[in-house]
């Protein structure tokens, strides 16, 4: 296992992050890696942060960019990347010592184009704590559980699982430099790009393996683009979640087009009825006219019962519907354990 792993770190203002992230990095057991921090702009000294780390450490390259977002970033790290294998980490996330060694022992056995695993969500409240206590759970014996899917079958379980699958999103996924140069990602969007660059790469062909274990930590806060329920995030998603439904369609494959359909209209709902509870004129207006349009579209017949049932409560009852998304959000829960 001598093949060099590219880890390419967007960086925007992340400056209280950066040492527990860059720390979780230099504890890995696979140490053939060079880390790539493509600083987008930042003005809290973020930059100047990155610049100390790759004065220290002769694998830490520091590649600034003026302020283009996220997606120009990881476009940028996959232009400059010198591993044969890419591994992408976001800024105020972390990793456990031993995940790129087992990745890549996976990939050895299986050479898929894709290695992938799902998240461990903390708090950031307790992010710190909770890493320390999990890193320490250090196994001297690497065999891991894995499951092998195909190019067909990786994109069955994409279309299957998401959004609350591990391919939604980018974070912890070891992927062969040739298939991850097939695809860039959307600098036209600020959310859901992730998900629509591995639907991507899945759609393009790529197979995968995707690892039983949580090795990725991911900091839930405020700040972050998940959390944000703008006009422009939810353009963003919007956008992203269309794109895929009418490529299912065109392939003929209708049942995970209404299945994307479906959960496109619970999201513009959840969007639409939360907005209107902060009485959020903006977004109120944006969603009202995204809802008004889909539902004069071919695709409302394919809207099931409980889609139906949200728009209507969305609209005429909020309370009703805040309920009816809260106990979607524990069924979410209850399916991920």
């Amino acid at each position: 296992m001598d093949k060099m792993i590219s880890i390419i770190v967007p960086v925007y203002n992340s400056a209280p992050y950066l040492k527990g992230c860059v720390a979780s990095v230099l504890k890995q057991t696979y140490q053939n890696f060079e880390l790539l921090f493509i600083t987008d702009g930042p003005t809290d000294g973020s930059e100047e942060l990155c610049e100390r780390y790759a004065r220290k450490d002769r694998r830490i390259r520091v590649l600034p960019q003026k302020h283009r977002g996220v997606s120009a970033a990881r476009n940028v790290g996959l232009e400059q990347a010198a591993g044969e294998y890419l591994f992408f980490l976001d800024s105020d996330d972390a990793i456990h010592p031993q995940l790129l060694e087992k990745l890549m022992r996976v990939e050895e056995k299986t050479k898929a184009a894709i290695i992938a695993e799902d998240f461990c969500r903390i708090s950031s409240r307790h992010f710190e704590r909770e890493v320390f206590r999990l890193s320490e759970e250090v196994s001297p014996f690497l065999e891991t559980k894995y499951q092998y899917l195909d190019h067909r079958k990786a994109l069955e379980y994409f279309m299957s699982v998401c959004p609350r699958g591990c391919f939604y999103a980018i974070g912890g996924k070891l992927i062969q430099k040739p298939a991850a140069r097939r695809v860039r990602f959307d600098e036209t969007i600020c959310s859901g790009e992730d998900t629509k660059y591995m639907y991507q790469l899945l759609a393009e062909g790529a197979d995968a393996a995707v690892l039983d274990e949580k090795s990725y930590y991911y900091r839930k806060h405020r700040r972050s683009r998940s959390a944000e329920r703008t006009v422009e995030v939810c353009r963003s998603i919007y956008v992203c979640n269309k794109y895929i439904w009418l490529k299912e369609k065109r392939n003929g494959r209708e049942l995970y087009a209404q299945k994307w359909t479906e959960d496109t209209v619970r999201r513009l709902c959840a969007w639409h009825a939360a907005a209107r509870m902060k009485r959020d004129r903006p977004l109120i207006k944006y969603t009202y006219k995204l809802l008004k349009k889909e539902r004069g579209c071919p695709t409302k017949k394919w809207m099931g019962r409980r889609a139906e049932l949200g728009y209507w409560m969305a609209f005429y009852c909020c309370p009703a519907y805040m309920l009816l998304d809260l106990l979607y959000k524990i069924e979410t829960k209850l399916w991920k354990r």
